[in-house]
């Protein structure tokens, strides 16, 4: 942003998709927003009836199934309703100072299925505030996972990106591990809380938290 923009708000547009079953298009999970490392949203998408759309059901696949389903039973497990329209979530951020600016979510308990699976997404910055601007000339972006975490060993980072370094710090603040691989042997650590920060290639950043076992 090149100047401060007061009463800025994010616009969240998301669909899960998955393909196989116990993936991401089928079952419920937490998802977790950040702006700026700040937790700013958590919501867990679905959770309605898709009877009303069994109507528009035109799939060979036959997606809604071939009986009526209970509301519970729908809720148990949809994430989306093919012939719904797809939430807008409005993130409230307040004023916003000029400069770079981070947007993350994570979904930590997320199953890809066959390797199968995607979040697709769209992300909108909206302010009345007219003397504003925002370039989105150097937005980027990494899609990436961190596995097992809790941990008792290792932990892994499976990315899009091209790795450049994971910082780990411990609660105090005090670096404590660092490494240029993938995978980052945590087993000489105490037990308790980490804050791993994780850089990439393309210049993102970002930071998770880490249980050791």
């Amino acid at each position: 942003m090149d100047n401060p923009i007061s009463e800025g708000a994010l616009h969240l547009i998301t669909s899960n998709h998955g393909a196989n079953a116990g993936g991401e298009e089928y079952v419920r999970r937490q998802h977790y927003v950040y702006f700026d490392d700040q937790e700013v949203l958590t919501y867990k998408p679905g959770g309605k009836s898709c009877e009303p759309y069994r109507y528009y059901n035109t799939q060979g696949n036959m997606i809604y199934g071939t009986s009526p389903k209970t509301e519970a039973q729908w809720t148990s497990w949809n994430n989306w309703c093919p012939g719904d329209v797809i939430p807008n979530r409005i993130i409230d951020l307040g004023d916003v100072d000029a400069g770079s600016h981070t947007f993350k979510i994570n979904v930590p308990a997320a199953v890809f299925t066959g390797g199968e699976g995607n979040f697709p997404l769209s992300l909108f910055f909206f302010s009345q505030d007219v003397e504003g601007t925002v370039s989105i000339e150097d937005i980027k972006y990494v899609d990436y996972s961190l596995y097992p975490n809790p941990s008792s060993d290792f932990i892994t980072v499976n990315a899009s990106e091209k790795l450049r370094e994971i910082l780990l710090y411990d609660l105090s603040g005090k670096q404590v591990l660092q490494s240029t691989a993938n995978t980052l042997d945590i087993s000489i650590l105490a037990s308790g809380m980490y804050v791993a920060k994780i850089k990439f290639e393309n210049g993102v950043e970002t930071t998770e938290k880490i249980v050791k076992k």
